[in-house]
């Protein structure tokens, strides 16, 4: 099998704040707004929380500096799959790769399940809407398969029409929500009482921030997106492609801990706890004026739009990655005239149409599992990264792992407690046992089987030149 030609590959349009929006797109999305509530409970007080996302933003520093050194190195579309395919070998590429799929695809899905809880905000109405039928316990209405239905389509049209047009929605997008929160945070520190910051917590700050991180970890991610991109950047985008990733994280973080601080300060953080979105009623009672909480909702509309293209984005990549290398079926592979995988994109976006007619009840099982897949992702990364180290010594690195040794060992022992985290029954932050185990084994099986079906006749070394020809074409 030939090296696909120069006019088959994706086009490289993607500047660096292309980049930057595409990570905070998909991590900025709609927790700052709906999860404050449960994470002040959990922490037991807002400073505890605070701690928490600084605790987080140490943790998985280490992990973002490994994709600090790899992207330069391999500024290819697949991101996680060319690591650890450079690293592991076909099985653990695709593994990586596979991961990658199923956290960016269920998010995808996710998000035309909870825009309907923003959207019955801003229009009561539609939860008035009467009840077609229930799944699990939950209640399918008319207007949430309507309102899913339509933000699933546009999205699948936005990636279908070029990598530029979905690249510039997600500046605009992105630009859009930092703002409007930004503004709601202004506001929230103008109109904040001191005395209510000096609430004492509930818990220990040790206890409190633990119990929140273990949590965490896996609502603070998304960061990763920009290694997706990676393939489309242009040259000098690809060249600050890793920092634009470490910047996604660090804003993140330092953006939600300041929501959580202006929340403590409009009300007592233990009233907080009982609110769906605290920071919108605190803002509305602050200020006196609804149209505070209006705008915070049009952010959050937002950040739901900007999630989803850029969770379908990076999945569609890393599937395009996969098959553009012989780990899948060739079908991933076709580019359509916009130079998008047109094919992963319309099999992915079948998922997200499917998902509005069967509601929460069958997809927050699947939510859980994302925080499987994203630390096997992360992980099998970081470990690539120290691999390829000894494995190719030869290889340009434009960037090196920020900490040298020191890095790699605090990010080894990160690395295994994050691990425990979701895999260990009696961790705070595990997953159900035994059905999202069985549930995280059956996806990854179905995965396995796209594997099986790959095109057998391409060695190891054949996909290797093709991995490395393209980089160095890059460079």
């Amino acid at each position: 099998m030939e090296q696909n030609k120069s006019n088959e590959k994706m086009e490289r349009s993607i500047n660096f704040f292309g980049l930057l929006a595409m990570g905070i797109g998909c991590m900025f999305g709609t927790s700052w707004l709906l999860l404050t509530a449960g994470w002040l409970d959990k922490a037991g007080g807002p400073w505890n929380v605070v701690l928490a996302l600084v605790l987080c933003l140490i943790v998985e520093l280490p992990l973002a500096f490994a994709y600090l050194e790899a992207i330069p190195m391999f500024p290819l579309s697949g991101g996680e799959l060319v690591y650890s395919y450079m690293a592991f070998g076909k099985f653990g590429g695709f593994m990586a790769a596979w991961s990658g799929i199923i956290m960016n695809g269920v998010i995808f899905c996710w998000e035309t399940i909870s825009i309907m809880k923003v959207a019955g905000y801003l229009f009561p109405v539609l939860e008035q809407a009467p009840v077609l039928y229930e799944v699990g316990g939950f209640p399918i209405t008319l207007s949430s398969i309507i309102i899913g239905l339509a933000l699933a389509i546009c999205i699948i049209a936005i990636q279908s029409n070029g990598t530029n047009l979905a690249a510039s929605i997600s500046k605009v997008l992105t630009t859009v929500i930092v703002i409007l929160t930004l503004f709601g945070i202004i506001i929230g520190f103008m109109n904040m009482n001191p005395e209510y910051l000096a609430i004492p917590a509930t818990k220990s700050a040790g206890e409190g921030s633990l119990s929140l991180l273990a949590v965490l970890t896996f609502t603070i991610a998304g960061w990763e997106t920009v290694a997706k991109s990676a393939g489309e950047a242009s040259g000098k985008a690809t060249k600050k492609a890793g920092l634009a990733l470490v910047l996604c994280l660090v804003i993140c973080v330092a953006l939600n801990a300041l929501v959580v601080i202006s929340i403590s300060g409009l009300m007592p953080w233990t009233d907080a706890t009982g609110l769906v979105a605290p920071f919108i009623d605190g803002i509305t009672a602050a200020t006196g004026t609804p149209v505070f909480g209006t705008i915070l909702l049009i952010a959050a509309l937002v950040g739901i739009v900007g999630v989803s293209n850029s969770t379908l984005y990076g999945a569609s990549r890393i599937m395009y990655g996969l098959a553009d290398v012989g780990l899948i079926p060739p079908v991933f592979k076709k580019l359509n005239s916009k130079k998008v995988p047109i094919n992963c994109i319309l099999f992915l976006g079948a998922f997200a149409i499917i998902t509005p007619f069967l509601g929460k009840g069958t997809f927050l099982p699947l939510i859980d599992v994302t925080a499987v897949a994203t630390i096997v992702m992360w992980v099998m990364t970081f470990f690539a990264v120290v691999v390829m180290r000894k494995k190719y010594p030869e290889i340009e690195r434009p960037v090196k792992m920020p900490g040298g040794t020191a890095t790699i060992v605090i990010g080894s022992i990160f690395s295994i407690f994050i691990l425990g985290t979701v895999l260990l029954p009696f961790s705070p932050g595990a997953i159900i046992w035994p059905s999202e185990y069985i549930l995280t084994v059956v996806l990854f099986l179905i995965g396995i089987v796209l594997f099986q079906l790959r095109d057998k006749s391409l060695s190891t070394e054949d996909q290797k030149k093709m991995i490395l020809g393209e980089a160095k074409e890059t460079k």
